[in-house]
């Protein structure tokens, strides 16, 4: 399984997780699972915080308990569909 979309917060600072695919190979006795590269994103300026909670502040599981960060959310989509 992939991890992928938005990630965790460490220090205050979004960070978003992407790992490949996995693959799998026979070592002569049995398969053997190499993970998949995972990189990630940090969000550390303002600019790149504010295009975090613009793409991602809808998502409840992760700001259900901030109502503002999900109406600023909803706002910037309903800027990119008008366009």
């Amino acid at each position: 399984m992939a991890l992928k979309g938005p990630g965790t917060h460490h220090d205050g600072v979004p960070v978003k997780y992407r790992q490949g695919p996995s693959g799998r190979f026979f070592d002569g006795e049995e398969n053997v699972r190499s993970p998949g590269t995972r990189s990630e994103e940090r969000f550390d300026t303002d600019e790149k915080k504010i295009v975090y909670f613009e793409k991602y502040g809808w998502i409840a599981e992760m700001f259900g308990k901030h109502p503002e960060v999900i109406a600023f959310s909803s706002a910037y989509y309903e800027r990119t569909r008008r366009s």
